[in-house]
């Protein structure tokens, strides 16, 4: 039997996950557990329940067919029990209104880049497909053959990373990719470790490999207000692009609020909690960046 992947999302015309026009693929599945992360569907592998809670009429059709007593109704309120959910997909059948979905679509190489490539028209010179997350490099096989799919057929390919997989896959999948968007979050394994869930060491060894061995990186770097806005990170960032050549380009992926939604849909909760980041605050980021030497930071 084929191989096959898990992704919970496919956007199209994508301009912010690399050059020109581009199909982003979400992969399900990641090792971390940023504090502010605005993907929290994206952290396991296994398929989850979604349920938007404005689009509900209450009809409750959802508690009358599923077997397994995840939906109820007190009072007119939908209450959900996540931990029952065998991802069965019965109460998906009858939401009209499209309140509940599955979380997590397998595809095999062929069916996932069939229904990407669609796109390819778009494209142009710069575009291209961008893999992420989630981390893609959690599912390394399959990520590699569909990698290796796509360069066969000419297609610019990105991949936005974390830098936390094993470096012998990151030098299996090196020669089929365009441009790492390697995300850089916090400064020292310690406090990435407390942001993040995971140490730093690995992360920095991946970019020293990558960078070494011929790679063109981008280096994301998320920005939360008083969290990991410090000036030592800042600092940090702008030697990192003086000090490797591979990164030719580094983006402030300011904060937004969106996972908040996100994450109350799957029935659980974000650690950071803040308006989305302002225009002002953006600017001050840049403009330090700037005076420390790193010239190339944009936002992202």
């Amino acid at each position: 039997m084929e191989q096959k992947g898990r992704v919970f999302d496919i956007q199209r015309f994508c301009v912010t996950d690399g050059p020109g026009v581009r199909t982003t693929i979400f992969f399900k599945g990641c090792p971390l557990r940023c504090k502010w992360c605005h993907n929290p569907e994206s952290y396991l592998y296994k398929k989850q329940l979604s349920y938007v809670k404005i689009k509900c009429i209450g009809c409750g059709m959802c508690e009358k067919v599923c077997p397994n007593q995840v939906h109820s109704f007190v009072k007119g309120q939908h209450l959900l029990d996540y931990s029952r959910c065998t991802q069965c997909g019965e109460c998906i059948k009858v939401c009209c209104t499209y309140a509940l979905s599955i979380l997590g679509t397998d595809y095999t190489v062929s069916e996932l880049a069939e229904k990407v490539l669609i796109d390819r028209r778009y494209y142009g010179e710069e575009g291209g497909v961008t893999f992420s997350g989630g981390e893609p490099m959690m599912q390394p096989e399959f990520l590699i053959n569909l990698a290796k799919y796509f360069k066969e057929l000419g297609i610019h390919l990105c991949m936005e990373t974390s830098g936390y997989a094993e470096t012998a896959w990151f030098e299996k999948i090196l020669p089929y990719i365009d441009i790492f968007l390697f995300d850089f979050k916090a400064s020292g394994t310690a406090r990435h470790k407390e942001l993040t869930g995971k140490g730093q060491e690995l992360i920095m060894q991946n970019l020293e490999f990558l960078s070494a061995h011929g790679a063109h990186i981008i280096l994301r770097c998320p920005f939360v207000k008083d969290i990991n806005d410090t000036e030592e990170h800042l600092q940090t960032i702008a030697d990192i692009s003086k000090k490797y050549d591979a990164v030719y380009g580094v983006e402030i992926m300011a904060y937004h609020n969106m996972g908040i939604s996100k994450a109350e849909q799957i029935g659980s909760t974000m650690d950071v909690v803040q308006m989305t980041t302002d225009e002002e605050q953006k600017k001050k980021w840049i403009d330090s960046l700037h005076q420390k030497g790193c010239t190339e930071a944009i936002i992202g």
